[in-house]
């Protein structure tokens, strides 16, 4: 089916709840935005988020609930949701933040030492909870690699992730993606 395609099957069938890929949310925002209209809520993530994108979706579906979601599958595919509901709210950055982690996951932003870094500060993003991966099957060497033991004061030692993705910790632990420690293509 082709994008205008789907967009006339969403307005067509008054479709009231999306989940997409990050590139098809943003097709359809630059495409088909107006058949939209119906929904109640997108879910979307797998890439990082386009600010322009975010902001004409705010402003052209006021009634739309945005969930943009980030997450490696080592971590259940959802480690964190950015709900913003205003473009209002969103105009309180200059990037598309992470989010908040789900309930039962916690993310450390650390430098190379594997502690954590300050407010402002560029480090790797490491997620930890419920949700994390026993590792990679049959691959024990991958899985000491990015599978890592972390100690927190409040939390004792604990299993973490290394996502290998870079990030910067704003005020109000808001999440900014800068990029990638290594070319993994995502």
């Amino acid at each position: 089916v082709s994008l205008t395609g789907l967009g006339r099957t969403i307005r067509r069938h008054a479709v009231s709840i999306l989940q997409v890929a990050t590139p098809l949310f943003h097709a359809l925002v630059d495409e088909c935005l107006d058949d939209l209209t119906s929904l109640k809520a997108i879910v979307s993530g797998g890439e990082a988020f386009s600010y322009a994108h975010v902001r004409r979706a705010l402003e052209g579906l006021p009634n739309v609930r945005l969930s943009l979601c980030y997450g490696p599958t080592e971590n259940a595919a959802i480690t964190t949701c950015y709900r913003p509901r205003t473009a209002s709210e969103l105009a309180e950055t200059t990037f598309v933040p992470l989010g908040r982690p789900l309930a039962g996951t916690s993310v450390h932003v650390l430098d190379e030492q594997r502690r954590p870094v300050p407010v402002g500060e560029v480090g790797e993003l490491y997620c930890s909870g419920l949700g994390l991966a026993a590792g990679y099957l049959h691959r024990p060497d991958l899985t000491a690699e990015r599978f890592v033991e972390l100690t927190d004061e409040g939390q004792g030692a604990f299993r973490a992730y290394r996502t290998g993705d870079l990030v910067r910790r704003h005020a109000r632990d808001a999440l900014e993606f800068i990029g990638r420690v290594d070319h993994q293509v995502k």
